[in-house]
């Protein structure tokens, strides 16, 4: 998890980005210039048809 970005400014301005190395997922977090991998499936979610994109938007979430 990172602390809040803000969506302003540019497309390049340094914000996290995730992405997927084999079975780890990959995050940036600039703002403590960290690169964060998640080895561990926290949880799961069912979801209808074949799902190949997804989008978080704001908030926060606790993993229980």
């Amino acid at each position: 998890m990172t602390a809040p970005y803000s969506l302003n400014g540019h497309c390049r301005d340094p914000r996290p980005r995730l992405a997927v190395a084999g079975d780890a997922l990959v995050l940036t977090d600039p703002n403590e210039g960290l690169v964060r991998v998640s080895l561990e499936e926290l949880r799961t979610i069912e979801v209808e048809g074949t799902r190949y994109n997804v989008l978080a938007i704001g908030g926060r979430s606790l993993v229980r």
